[in-house]
């Protein structure tokens, strides 16, 4: 009996790997080839048209000086102050289509309609909406808030805040629906309870929502972390291209400048490989954190 279980056992493992064969193969060629030659690549100085030239660290030398890493660095570091925003806000929009409030399932249609379209559609939408004699500031100087009109993707002083703000109405509807399933497994006798017990909906949210669904707003709040140091480009590149100055530059749309048009790859890929490090040193943080507080 022991030796037919053992033999059940093996084949099921042989099972279960040939069944994850291709997902590994993916992995494989899609992952880790292309991180191991962008690690090989930022050894070297290379244009991408003659052969590489081994330059060894010189390329991490660099970046420890370069002004326009450090600044790129510190805005992807700035955008991380809208955390708390960017997290809670899917949450309370969840919260409030899943307390049954008329047309909701509109309102989850219409949320989650930004995460269907292009980064490309939604920077060619906010780049006319926000010109300074665009939709927004004509809507603002008709209602008699002309002091509020900005040039809103030209001025260092919003810009970047504008930007994140387009950030976070594009991914809401992502955070939404994931709220909605956890808030699905909720028992809603607790909140019968609270009710009955005379707890508001401020309550209730703070001592049953948030607690019932803290494993969902800690991946949530992951995920943004991640999203926001790799997945940032196209909306940088449709919106600002960086600028004005160096005011929206971030380490991805660094890494794009400095190989094609700064036309050093192999710098680009130095840069890429730092970048790598901070989001696997982000993702390794906040799992140790997790688990500790789990244990």
């Amino acid at each position: 009996m022991k030796g037919m279980l053992q033999r059940l056992a093996g084949s099921t493992v042989a099972a279960s790997l040939l069944f994850l064969m291709p997902a590994l193969l993916v992995l494989f060629l899609f992952r880790l080839v292309p991180i191991e030659q962008a690690f090989y690549l930022s050894l070297t100085s290379w244009n991408g048209g003659t052969d590489p030239v081994w330059v060894g660290l010189a390329n991490f030398e660099r970046i420890a000086g370069d002004p326009v890493f450090w600044r790129a660095l510190t805005n992807n570091l700035l955008i991380l102050l809208f955390l708390p925003l960017w997290v809670l806000g899917p949450l309370v929009i969840a919260v409030i289509i899943h307390s049954g409030v008329p047309g909701a399932k509109f309102f989850r249609l219409m949320i989650f309609l930004p995460a269907v379209l292009s980064p490309v559609v939604i920077g060619a939408y906010f780049n006319v909406l926000l010109k300074y004699k665009g939709p927004l500031n004509v809507f603002l100087r008709s209602v008699g808030l002309e002091g509020f009109a900005r040039q809103w993707l030209t001025d260092p002083a919003t810009v970047l805040p504008t930007m994140v703000l387009i950030f976070i109405w594009a991914t809401l509807g992502i955070g939404t629906i994931i709220y909605l399933a956890a808030l699905a497994q909720v028992n809603a006798e607790l909140y019968e309870a609270a009710e009955l017990d005379g707890a508001n909906w401020l309550q209730r949210l703070r001592d049953i929502t948030v607690p019932e669904t803290w494993r969902t707003i800690e991946f949530w709040a992951i995920f943004v972390m991640v999203s926001t140091f790799t997945t940032v480009f196209p909306y940088v590149y449709t919106l600002t291209r960086g600028g004005p100055g160096y005011s929206t530059y971030l380490l991805d749309y660094y890494v794009y400048d400095a190989a094609f048009f700064g036309g050093n790859f192999g710098y680009a890929s130095a840069v890429g490989m730092v970048l790598l490090v901070l989001v696997t040193g982000v993702c390794g943080l906040a799992f140790f954190l997790l688990r500790r507080r789990q244990a």
